[in-house]
């Protein structure tokens, strides 16, 4: 079920990593507003997203990842805009790739709320081999780094976008209520959307030690 969220746009983030994909999903919207998000502040996102990549994040990946697009859509919307970004940008990074077929680094993103399911994160191809402490786990001084290079890239997206103050762009993580569906056909229990709970603004990022995996990168 598709649950309307007025005022937030979904950003898609999509790349290869060698012959793997990878893709990860932000949600924005602008200060507290739930209007609508025009095509031309949709482009802004997009653009600014792309531009802060390569800033930001690309000389924290190795040479066979790359950024092949962003793409945004107002969820909020009737009749969505939509903005896209096709540039590539490759990884910068120095040191033998990180595991392409099993690891990335996870992302949490820390709002004002619990709820069932754990925490608002995303999974990004960060690292290389020069970044790793053993099998499992990153170094602690590269989690700082990347959780400050994550904080960096979210204000260049506020400062490229329009507003200021309590009306600034800000990352934000939409909550939804469910419930739980009988799936006689394949004899299980859904949890499907019904509903929206609440819109929260992210407060701030953390990097987590242990290695996330190729399955939550490719559905992030």
């Amino acid at each position: 079920m598709q649950v309307p969220v007025p005022g937030v746009a979904q950003v898609t983030y999509g790349g290869t990593f060698g012959s793997q994909p990878w893709a990860v999903v932000h949600h924005w919207r602008l200060g507290t507003s739930t209007a609508d998000w025009s095509s031309a502040n949709l482009t802004s996102l997009v653009n600014a997203a792309s531009s802060a990549f390569a800033t930001r994040f690309a000389s924290h990946m190795p040479v066979s990842v790359s950024l092949r697009d962003v793409r945004a859509v107002d969820i909020g919307a009737a009749v969505p805009a939509v903005g896209e970004n096709t540039t590539v940008h490759p990884g910068t990074g120095t040191g033998t790739a990180f595991s392409a077929s099993s690891g990335c680094c996870v992302i949490s993103n820390h709002i004002g709320a619990r709820y069932k399911g754990g925490h608002p994160r995303s999974y990004w191809p960060f690292g290389t081999q020069q970044d790793v402490a053993n099998e499992f786990q990153f170094t602690t001084t590269f989690i700082g780094v990347i959780a400050q290079a994550m904080a960096n890239y979210i204000e260049d997206i506020v400062i490229a976008l329009p507003g200021s103050g309590a009306g600034a762009a800000n990352h934000c993580v939409p909550l939804y209520t469910y419930e739980v569906v009988n799936d006689s056909l394949n004899h299980k229990y859904k949890r499907i959307r019904n509903g929206l709970k609440a819109v929260y603004t992210v407060q701030s990022y953390s990097a987590n030690l242990t290695y996330g995996t190729q399955r939550r990168r490719l559905h992030a």
